[in-house]
């Protein structure tokens, strides 16, 4: 049994917000998805996640950096509407719809940021972020393209009145970071 899995029986979590997964998805069967690793798992389980599609050729290996996920089961499950994930395919955020009355819907994001520095490395997030914006001739970094990004579609997602908690490893400064105003 896993340490994760421990955590997950001990204080009986419902969901289960990772980010940096490192793992390419579309390297395995559908049915090894992230609720598979829990394998001591009793009640049923769903699980959403996010990877780099757009260099699908390019990576042979089941390790890619990055990626987002959660796990939801037990109680939960029965909230769990609809899964998105990140729209450019560069896995760097997933989220799920909750609710029982449509009239009142929560959405849970987790969403990974790379680090400002461009780290060395060809396989690094912010690389493989790097390529993208090259190939689609965007004029921005890594960083500045998801925090336009993840800011414009929460405000859609609000637009659409649904309330948000995000989840975020956001490799900066949270009291200096001008992605807390664009949220805002």
């Amino acid at each position: 049994m896993s340490i994760m899995e421990k955590l997950i029986q001990k204080y009986y979590v419902n969901l289960v917000a990772c980010m940096e997964l490192n793992f390419n998805w579309s390297k395995v069967n559908s049915s090894a998805n992230l609720a598979s690793w829990l394998h001591q798992e009793e009640r049923e389980t769903r699980s959403i996640t996010a990877h780099n599609t757009q260099e699908q050729d390019a990576v042979s290996s089941k390790h890619q950096p990055g990626g987002t996920g959660m796990i939801c089961r037990s109680e939960l499950i029965q909230y769990a509407r609809k899964a998105s994930v990140d729209r450019r395919g560069l896995g760097r955020w997933c989220s799920w719809q909750f609710f029982c009355n449509p009239k009142h819907v929560s959405r849970i994001v987790v969403a990974y940021r790379a680090c400002r520095s461009k780290a060395k490395g060809l396989r690094t997030i912010y690389q493989q972020q790097l390529r993208y914006i090259q190939a689609h001739n965007l004029k921005c970094s890594p960083v500045e393209l998801f925090d336009r990004d993840l800011a414009k579609q929460i405000k859609e997602w609000r637009k659409s009145g649904e309330r948000i908690v995000l989840v975020m490893d956001v490799n900066d400064n949270p009291l200096t970071s001008r992605f807390y105003q664009q949220l805002q």
